[in-house]
């Protein structure tokens, strides 16, 4: 039967796409440096506590920057938003695999920050909210429990990896399927219709 005019949007293909997005980009942007911070500590001399404090810096980032980038999901919608973040994500890990001392590392996780900020969860609920109207929660739900997948496959792969190669290539390799993964994903699925459309005169709350 096809579903009847403006009636919100099976959870189909778009939702799954914006779900593998999560998983990866939780798993690269986040889970990642968990898990190969003591590989770091061991090739650079940089204490563990160090490591893990300049990671936390993103997390700071990603929470001021989560304030505008709020506004702007609602203001602009996510699209655009989400593409950028899935480029800058890329870039950062790029200066953190490449980073000569502890001060640029910690510059490439600022910049991850920002990234972090427009890819995850924000982001992503704010496309369904939209989107899928009255079957959001159900959408949110799957996208959550897709997110928590995240850790699972991804702290025994960047364990596997660095058995391997070391962290450098490790995190220039994952800044690679961060680009070559997400940023289709993002343009691809961060599209609000058939649901509501974005405001244009001004911000208004994520989700309802």
């Amino acid at each position: 039967m096809a579903p009847s005019p403006g009636a919100p949007p099976r959870l189909g293909g778009r939702l799954a796409a914006l779900s593998v997005g999560q998983v990866i980009s939780w798993g690269i942007l986040f889970y990642a440096l968990i898990v190969a911070s003591p590989a770091i500590a061991d090739d650079t001399g940089w204490p563990v506590a160090l490591v893990t404090l300049t990671f936390s810096s993103a997390m700071v980032i990603s929470a001021i920057a989560g304030v505008f980038v709020g506004r702007l999901l609602d203001a602009r919608g996510p699209r655009l938003i989400m593409t950028v973040g899935s480029v800058i994500g890329p870039a950062g890990l790029v200066v953190v695999a490449l980073a000569p001392n502890l001060l640029v590392f910690t510059a490439g996780w600022v910049i991850t920050g920002f990234a972090q900020s427009a890819v995850l969860y924000q982001a992503a609920f704010t496309v369904i909210a939209h989107r899928y109207g009255a079957r959001r929660r159900g959408a949110m739900t799957i996208l959550t429990l897709a997110g928590g997948l995240a850790s699972t496959i991804f702290a025994p792969t960047v364990a596997g990896l660095l058995t391997v190669i070391d962290w450098r290539a490790v995190f220039l390799l994952l800044a690679g399927v961060l680009l070559a993964t997400t940023a289709p994903h993002c343009t691809g699925s961060a599209s609000s219709a058939p649901g509501r459309p974005f405001a244009t005169t001004g911000p208004r709350r994520c989700t309802r």
